[in-house]
């Protein structure tokens, strides 16, 4: 099958990591066992990974999770979204339990988000439904919601749309169209977010450009 690291990378000197663990993107629901008993799904399913950690400065909890959903078909993101959505969802409840109060979070990753716009030459048009289902009640677009906006480009892919099979590495995406998303919960407020064209020795370091979210995590 294939192999993908979902890592979340972070600074040990400013945060300590409680808590980690991973789950697999798959459902008992019966509305999805067209899905989990595809065998080319099963040779492509995905991680979400979480991570809970303290601020060693300012004491604040902040769980992270990360997630790469599948590309191939929609139905097979529409079941990751749900899935995704339980389990932080989950989480957190256990976590206000314990704690007393609402915990922050983050909920990011690539999620290969096409928007509705049939007036482009997209792969697919299932991604504000699917995006709707990852937010829910409890998290909201962490770029789109910024209290200073965004700056920087306005996709987060590097494929040239004008180059046969829209070749990566060679331009920048759709104009409007973000794969890359990081949600926040009502507990952080976000700042200011950025897609960074960032380029090295001339160069895109990859076919996703970083998505960038400057936050405050509320007491």
């Amino acid at each position: 099958g294939s192999k993908m690291n979902h890592g979340i990378f972070f600074k040990k000197d400013r945060f300590e990591c409680v808590e980690k663990e991973s789950f697999h993107l798959e459902s008992s629901d019966e509305a999805f066992s067209k899905v989990t008993q595809d065998p080319k799904w099963l040779d492509k399913r995905k991680e979400f990974v979480h991570l809970k950690l303290i601020d060693k400065k300012t004491a604040k909890i902040i769980h992270v999770f990360n997630a790469h959903m599948s590309f191939f078909q929609p139905n097979w993101r529409e079941m990751e979204a749900h899935v995704m959505h339980t389990i932080a969802k989950g989480i957190l409840e256990k976590d206000a339990k314990a704690l007393g109060s609402e915990p922050a979070a983050i909920l990011m990753g690539d999620w290969n988000s096409f928007d509705n716009r049939p007036d482009m030459s997209l792969p697919f048009f299932d991604g504000n439904r699917f995006l709707k289902i990852l937010k829910g009640q409890d998290f909201v677009d962490g770029r789109t919601e910024a209290l200073l906006g965004y700056i920087g480009a306005t996709s987060s892919f590097t494929n040239d749309p004008e180059k046969e099979g829209a070749e990566p590495f060679l331009g920048l995406g759709n104009p409007g169209i973000v794969l890359d998303q990081m949600f926040v919960s009502k507990k952080v407020t976000p700042i200011l977010g950025a897609i960074n064209p960032i380029l090295i020795d001339g160069k895109f370091p990859s076919d996703h450009m970083p998505v960038v979210l400057d936050l405050l995590v509320q007491d």
